[in-house]
Formats: C-alpha cells, sequence, structure tokens
C-alpha cells in the first residue's frame, strides 16, 4: 500500500467491539455443556461437566459437540487504516495493514492486506480479519460511502446501513469480482450475525462462486453449516479453507469441533493436534482435545491436556470444573478431583455445576454427608440439575433417609428415564 491511500473521515469513533455483543452469546458460549439423551435427538441439562459417549454408555455418533466451546466466529472484512503498514502474519507476501487501524479512530483510508487479532470474550479466543484486496473505490467513488457502511458495521454504522451498503455495491454491477465478493461476505456476515444463516449461505456461495481461492469465504460459509447442524458441510468447507490456507489454526480447530459433533473423535483429536501445532498458546485446543481425549475414556490423556489449559490460564475455572469431573469419572485420584473442584469454586463461587461435580466426587469417596451437602447447594442455584436431583437422591439413600431418597431418584428419573444408567457408568448404583 503506498502512502498516498484514500482517506476520509468517519462521523464517530469506530468502537465496534460494543457491535458484536449482541451476537456475541451466541458464538461464544463456553459453558454450553449438554448431553443428548441416548441418541434421541432432545437434549436435557443433565451436567455441566464432561459427559461423553464413553460415560452416557450410547454411540459416539450420538455424543453432539455442544458441549464443546463454540465456534471460532466469522471473519470480519474490516475496514483497515493507515498508511505505513506492518506485514501480515496470515497472508503472503504483499500483505500489509497499519496496527493503529485496530484502535478507535476517525482517520480510515484502505490498507491491503490481512491481519489476524486476537481478543477473548469469556475465554473464548475471537480471529477477525480484515479485507484481503483493496475495494476500488478510487474507481467508484460513487461507492465510498457504501463501503464505508458495508466494512465498517458492527459499532460506527448500524447492520441494516450494512446491508444497505453492501447491497448497493452488489447491484452496481460497477465493482471487480474481487470487490464484489468482498461485499457479499461482508453481508453474509451481517445475516449470520443476526443468526440468519440460511442467507449468509447465500452470500457466501455466491462469493465463492466470484472468487473461490477466498478461504475466508469457505471458512465463514464452514460456520453457518455448523451453525445449522449441518457438519458433513461444515467439514467440507474448513477442507477448503485449509487447502487453500494450511496456516488457518481456526478452521483446524472449527472442524475439529465439527468432527467431534460427528462422533470422530479420532478425527477431531487430529484437527485439534494441528491447531496446536500452529499455536501452542491455543488453550481451547488442548481443552476440546481434552474433551475428545475423555469421550474415548482415555482418562489420563485428558487430563493431561487439561493441565495444559491450567498452565495457560490459571484461573480458568471450568478447566479445573473438567479436570474433577474426569477424575470423578475415571475414579482415581479423587483427592486431586477434590483439589480441583475446591480450585474451581475459589474462582467462581457457588457455581452449581462444580457443586455437582464435587458431590459426585464426595460420592465416589464415601463422603456422603459432603454429597447430600454439595448437591442441596446445586439444586438451590439451579433446581434444573438432574444430575445433582439423583445424585442427592443417592447420597440419601446410603445415609438411610430412605424416603427421600426415593422421592429424589423417582422425579429425577421422571425428568429422564436414563439418568440411572448415566449414572452407572459413573460407577454409581443405587
Amino acid at each position: 500500500m503506498s502512502g498516498q491511500a484514500d482517506i476520509w473521515d468517519l462521523e464517530r469513533p469506530v468502537t465496534w467491539l460494543s457491535g458484536i455483543a449482541d451476537w456475541r452469546a451466541r458464538l461464544f458460549r463456553r459453558f454450553s455443556w449438554w448431553a443428548a439423551v441416548f441418541g434421541d435427538g432432545s437434549l436435557q441439562p443433565l451436567h455441566h461437566g464432561c459427559l461423553s459417549s464413553a460415560n452416557l454408555g450410547r454411540s459416539p455418533a450420538a455424543d453432539a459437540s455442544v458441549r464443546f466451546r463454540s465456534t471460532k466466529p466469522f471473519v470480519f472484512l474490516y475496514a483497515a487504516v493507515l498508511a505505513g503498514a506492518t506485514s501480515s502474519p496470515r497472508c503472503g507476501g504483499g500483505c500489509s495493514i497499519g496496527l493503529a487501524g485496530v484502535i478507535a479512530t476517525r482517520v480510515f483510508s484502505w490498507a491491503h492486506g490481512r491481519w489476524a487479532m486476537q481478543l477473548l470474550f469469556g475465554g473464548a479466543i475471537v480471529a477477525m480479519l480484515l479485507v484481503s484486496s483493496t475495494p476500488a473505490v478510487a474507481q467508484t467513488p460513487a461507492f465510498k460511502q457504501q463501503w464505508t457502511y458495508c466494512l465498517n458495521w458492527g459499532g460506527a454504522y448500524s447492520q441494516d446501513l450494512a446491508v444497505g451498503g453492501c447491497t448497493a455495491i452488489i447491484q452496481s454491477g460497477q465493482e471487480t469480482q474481487t470487490d464484489l465478493a468482498i461485499a457479499l461476505i461482508n453481508r453474509g456476515n451481517v445475516y449470520a450475525a443476526q443468526g440468519d444463516n440460511a442467507r449468509a449461505i447465500a452470500d457466501y456461495d455466491k462469493a465463492i462462486r466470484l472468487n473461490p481461492k477466498d478461504a475466508d469465504a469457505f471458512y465463514n460459509r464452514g460456520n453457518a453449516h455448523s451453525a445449522q447442524g449441518d457438519n458433513a458441510r461444515a467439514i467440507a468447507d474448513y477442507d477448503q479453507a485449509i487447502g487453500l490456507n494450511p496456516q488457518d489454526v481456526d478452521a483446524f480447530y472449527n472442524r475439529g469441533i465439527a468432527h467431534g459433533a460427528q462422533g470422530d473423535n479420532a478425527r477431531a483429536i487430529a484437527d485439534y493436534d494441528q491447531a496446536i501445532r500452529l499455536n501452542p498458546q491455543n488453550a481451547d485446543a488442548f481443552y476440546n482435545r481434552g474433551n475428545a481425549y475423555s469421550a474415548q475414556g482415555n482418562y489420563a490423556r485428558a487430563i493431561a491436556d487439561y493441565d495444559q489449559v491450567i498452565l495457560l490460564n490459571p484461573q480458568d475455572a471450568e478447566a479445573f470444573n473438567t479436570r474433577c469431573w474426569t477424575r470423578a469419572l475415571w475414579g482415581r485420584q479423587l483427592d486431586l478431583a477434590l483439589a480441583d473442584c475446591n480450585s474451581s469454586l475459589r474462582i467462581r463461587s457457588n457455581d452449581p455445576h462444580t457443586l455437582d461435580t464435587r458431590g459426585l466426587v464426595y460420592l465416589r469417596s464415601g463422603a456422603f454427608h459432603a454429597a447430600l451437602a454439595d448437591y442441596d447447594a446445586a439444586l438451590r442455584r439451579d433446581a434444573k440439575l438432574i444430575s445433582s436431583l439423583y445424585g442427592r437422591g443417592i447420597a440419601r439413600l446410603r445415609l438411610a433417609q430412605i424416603g427421600e431418597a426415593q422421592a429424589d431418584i423417582a422425579a429425577a428419573r421422571a425428568k429422564d428415564p436414563n439418568v440411572a444408567i448415566m449414572f452407572s457408568q459413573f460407577g454409581v448404583k443405587p
């Protein structure tokens, strides 16, 4: 990019972080741990911990990936700033972007290239990429404002303005195929942020026809297919994205999630291996690989991966809880499991799911009064925890509180007829 790049003032600073808050919850729900009930497609809130096909006694194909940390977000083709750019770590020679363009500022110019940046939302890593080629603003000055809307939505401009700007560009017939693809991808991103994945996919389809070498279009379409639960198509798109960009850590990561959703933990692990190779600081990849090992019943390797997560983020309460849960399932290292649950509760006090996990540790340790206290506390905070209700019944049974025990067990079975089978897989029977 030359120092003569076209520059204009925006009407207000680009506070785009707040603009993605509305869809952040959908893409960044780390704590979405659910168990599919024996392949019937229904979902029940059984436990916050690491439930796997091996633990639940059902086929791997029924083991939905909903307990994995969420798919990385859609790549936003965002207007970048500033002459004096730096080389991009995400694309080949000639790619550059000014770092100051990421800061809220009033002076914007087009930059040629793609730069990956990472933000943290509730622990999930956000990877956003900037425009991969310069839209032809200089050639079509009438569309400068439309490009501004199309590329800078999320804070500076609304989603409606973005859709209108992108649509005007798409319908103009005055842009290059590459630039039309950029406009289509951006409009698709807005639709995806609005939860309209069908329209997003339609735009990504058109963008890919115009520019079949754009890895990000395949990546984003894969995310949209994943959001629809179409993991086969998601995997096919991530395959294409990786073929075009073998260094795309997020594509490997997301493909791992999709493979896990299909019950193919071996392929999921292979993808997480690649994500970790490309970014050894990727705590989420270690975490999900640990989940995949746990689903295979390989608790020792799962715990080793959770160890890495905690080394990378010593304040990760969920990782402590999951390591506690895995040790409880394994039935070994129960003293270390108790220490893990206690560490999690120090970080995230009175969390009902961690109290539920610790209740299982106490059950398996024979500390029935302590188990009863934890299950009571968990149910006070979340009355829908079926595992806590059933676990409390077991604890009461062990304490000879027969009437109350039978009531809890019957209530839990009424909510989930298979809960007893689940607990038998945990090594706990009435």
